[in-house]
Protein backbone atom coordinates (compact mmCIF):
# COMPACT_ATOMS: atom_id res chain seq x y z
CA UNK A 1 0.00 0.00 0.00
CA UNK A 2 1.70 3.31 -1.34
CA UNK A 3 1.73 6.01 1.55
CA UNK A 4 -1.53 7.78 2.72
CA UNK A 5 -3.44 4.98 0.61
CA UNK A 6 -3.44 7.24 -2.68
CA UNK A 7 -2.82 5.95 -5.91
CA UNK A 8 -1.86 8.39 -9.03
CA UNK A 9 -2.11 12.24 -8.77
CA UNK A 10 -4.65 13.63 -6.33
CA UNK A 11 -5.76 17.33 -5.55
CA UNK A 12 -6.09 17.45 -1.06
CA UNK A 13 -8.17 20.05 0.48
CA UNK A 14 -9.46 20.29 3.94
CA UNK A 15 -12.73 20.25 4.59
CA UNK A 16 -15.40 21.46 5.51
CA UNK A 17 -14.58 24.16 3.73
CA UNK A 18 -14.74 27.61 5.62
CA UNK A 19 -18.34 29.01 5.84
CA UNK A 20 -21.85 26.94 6.46
CA UNK A 21 -24.76 26.36 4.63
CA UNK A 22 -22.82 24.87 1.64
CA UNK A 23 -24.91 23.04 -0.90
CA UNK A 24 -22.69 20.74 -2.65
CA UNK A 25 -22.56 18.99 -6.69
CA UNK A 26 -20.47 16.65 -8.00
CA UNK A 27 -20.19 15.73 -11.20
CA UNK A 28 -18.19 15.09 -14.81
CA UNK A 29 -17.93 17.13 -17.78
CA UNK A 30 -16.38 15.11 -20.60
CA UNK A 31 -12.50 15.29 -19.64
CA UNK A 32 -13.48 17.23 -16.31
CA UNK A 33 -14.32 16.09 -12.81
CA UNK A 34 -15.88 18.97 -11.19
CA UNK A 35 -17.03 19.49 -7.45
CA UNK A 36 -18.90 22.72 -6.41
CA UNK A 37 -19.86 24.38 -3.59
CA UNK A 38 -22.98 26.85 -3.46
CA UNK A 39 -24.96 29.12 -1.54
CA UNK A 40 -26.64 32.50 -2.55
CA UNK A 41 -24.08 34.81 -4.22
CA UNK A 42 -21.06 32.57 -3.30
CA UNK A 43 -19.53 29.34 -5.18
CA UNK A 44 -16.27 27.39 -4.79
CA UNK A 45 -15.50 25.17 -7.06
CA UNK A 46 -12.62 22.39 -8.34
CA UNK A 47 -12.45 21.58 -11.59
CA UNK A 48 -9.62 18.73 -12.65
CA UNK A 49 -8.97 18.68 -16.37
CA UNK A 50 -7.43 15.41 -17.71
CA UNK A 51 -7.54 15.89 -21.18
CA UNK A 52 -5.87 18.70 -23.71
CA UNK A 53 -2.93 20.57 -23.11
CA UNK A 54 -1.37 21.82 -19.57
CA UNK A 55 -0.70 25.32 -19.54
CA UNK A 56 1.79 27.04 -17.49
CA UNK A 57 0.48 29.18 -14.72
CA UNK A 58 1.06 32.44 -16.01
CA UNK A 59 -0.40 31.25 -19.65
CA UNK A 60 -3.60 29.93 -17.95
CA UNK A 61 -4.14 33.08 -15.63
CA UNK A 62 -3.88 35.36 -18.74
CA UNK A 63 -6.56 32.99 -21.12
CA UNK A 64 -9.07 32.84 -17.74
CA UNK A 65 -8.79 36.95 -17.59
CA UNK A 66 -8.66 37.23 -21.35
CA UNK A 67 -12.10 35.42 -21.51
CA UNK A 68 -13.95 37.42 -19.00
CA UNK A 69 -12.89 40.21 -20.77
CA UNK A 70 -14.26 39.19 -23.84
CA UNK A 71 -17.40 37.63 -22.48
CA UNK A 72 -18.19 38.90 -19.21
CA UNK A 73 -16.93 42.59 -18.79
CA UNK A 74 -15.01 44.99 -19.78
CA UNK A 75 -13.38 46.05 -16.37
CA UNK A 76 -11.63 43.45 -15.00
CA UNK A 77 -9.04 44.09 -12.28
CA UNK A 78 -6.63 41.41 -12.35
CA UNK A 79 -4.17 40.90 -9.47
CA UNK A 80 -1.42 38.05 -8.93
CA UNK A 81 -1.07 37.27 -5.28
CA UNK A 82 1.48 34.55 -5.43
CA UNK A 83 3.22 32.08 -7.79
CA UNK A 84 5.97 29.41 -7.11
CA UNK A 85 5.03 25.71 -6.16
CA UNK A 86 3.04 23.94 -4.45
CA UNK A 87 4.29 20.12 -4.08
CA UNK A 88 6.67 20.71 -6.51
CA UNK A 89 3.68 21.62 -9.03
CA UNK A 90 3.52 24.51 -10.52
CA UNK A 91 0.90 27.15 -9.46
CA UNK A 92 -0.28 30.85 -9.44
CA UNK A 93 -3.09 32.49 -6.95
CA UNK A 94 -4.24 35.72 -8.14
CA UNK A 95 -7.93 37.77 -7.57
CA UNK A 96 -10.24 39.41 -9.81
CA UNK A 97 -12.46 41.83 -9.11
CA UNK A 98 -15.51 43.09 -12.10
CA UNK A 99 -18.61 44.50 -12.45
CA UNK A 100 -20.10 41.80 -15.02
CA UNK A 101 -22.31 42.98 -18.16
CA UNK A 102 -25.81 42.15 -15.91
CA UNK A 103 -24.40 44.66 -13.71
CA UNK A 104 -23.21 42.18 -10.71
CA UNK A 105 -20.37 43.04 -8.91
CA UNK A 106 -18.12 40.05 -8.73
CA UNK A 107 -14.60 39.50 -6.18
CA UNK A 108 -12.85 36.04 -7.39
CA UNK A 109 -9.89 34.24 -6.07
CA UNK A 110 -8.18 31.52 -8.39
CA UNK A 111 -5.81 28.78 -7.56
CA UNK A 112 -4.25 26.78 -10.83
CA UNK A 113 -1.81 24.21 -10.34
CA UNK A 114 -0.50 22.62 -13.47
CA UNK A 115 0.15 18.94 -12.44
CA UNK A 116 1.75 15.94 -14.60
CA UNK A 117 -2.13 13.89 -15.11
CA UNK A 118 -4.69 17.19 -14.97
CA UNK A 119 -4.65 20.53 -14.38
CA UNK A 120 -6.32 21.55 -11.28
CA UNK A 121 -8.34 24.86 -10.90
CA UNK A 122 -9.51 26.47 -8.25
CA UNK A 123 -12.22 29.36 -8.16
CA UNK A 124 -13.91 30.96 -4.75
CA UNK A 125 -16.81 33.55 -6.33
CA UNK A 126 -18.98 36.21 -4.57
CA UNK A 127 -21.20 37.95 -6.10
CA UNK A 128 -20.59 41.45 -4.32
CA UNK A 129 -17.40 43.92 -4.41
CA UNK A 130 -18.29 43.98 -0.51
CA UNK A 131 -16.34 41.00 0.86
CA UNK A 132 -14.51 41.71 4.06
CA UNK A 133 -10.75 41.80 4.11
CA UNK A 134 -10.62 38.69 7.27
CA UNK A 135 -12.80 37.14 4.60
CA UNK A 136 -10.49 37.50 1.36
CA UNK A 137 -8.00 36.69 3.57
CA UNK A 138 -9.32 33.50 5.17
CA UNK A 139 -10.16 32.20 1.50
CA UNK A 140 -6.48 32.97 0.28
CA UNK A 141 -4.68 31.06 3.54
CA UNK A 142 -7.62 28.25 3.02
CA UNK A 143 -6.45 28.15 -1.11
CA UNK A 144 -2.43 27.95 -0.01
CA UNK A 145 -3.04 25.22 1.78
CA UNK A 146 -4.88 23.25 -1.54
CA UNK A 147 -1.91 20.98 -2.55
CA UNK A 148 -1.06 18.09 -5.23
CA UNK A 149 0.49 15.23 -4.65
CA UNK A 150 1.57 11.22 -6.52
CA UNK A 151 2.88 8.77 -4.50
CA UNK A 152 4.71 7.81 -7.88
CA UNK A 153 7.45 10.06 -7.46
CA UNK A 154 9.21 11.23 -4.72
CA UNK A 155 9.31 14.85 -5.10
CA UNK A 156 5.14 14.86 -4.90
CA UNK A 157 5.03 12.66 -2.03
CA UNK A 158 1.52 13.19 -0.31
CA UNK A 159 2.09 14.13 3.21
CA UNK A 160 1.51 11.52 6.29
CA UNK A 161 -1.97 11.26 6.91
CA UNK A 162 -3.50 10.13 9.28
CA UNK A 163 -7.17 8.49 9.20
CA UNK A 164 -9.42 10.99 11.18
CA UNK A 165 -6.72 13.58 8.47
CA UNK A 166 -9.99 16.17 7.66
CA UNK A 167 -9.03 15.93 3.98
CA UNK A 168 -11.31 15.63 0.47
CA UNK A 169 -9.07 13.64 -2.40
CA UNK A 170 -10.23 13.70 -5.90
CA UNK A 171 -9.64 10.71 -7.64
CA UNK A 172 -10.91 10.42 -11.29
CA UNK A 173 -10.80 6.10 -11.36
CA UNK A 174 -13.13 5.94 -8.34
CA UNK A 175 -16.90 6.18 -8.56
CA UNK A 176 -18.20 9.29 -7.84
CA UNK A 177 -14.74 11.05 -8.72
CA UNK A 178 -14.38 11.52 -5.36
CA UNK A 179 -12.77 9.35 -2.37
CA UNK A 180 -12.57 10.30 0.86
Amino acid sequence: MQRGGLVDENILLKVPIPGSGWTIRSGEKGDESIRRWHKENEWFKVTISHGGPHPEPAQFRIGVDDAARQNLTSNLQSKELKTGLVNNYPMILWQTEATLKDGTKTFNLFLYIKGNDANYYVQRRWNSALVSDSEKQLWIDYMLTISVCDNRYPEHQSPKMEEAWPGLYYDSKSTNGVSK
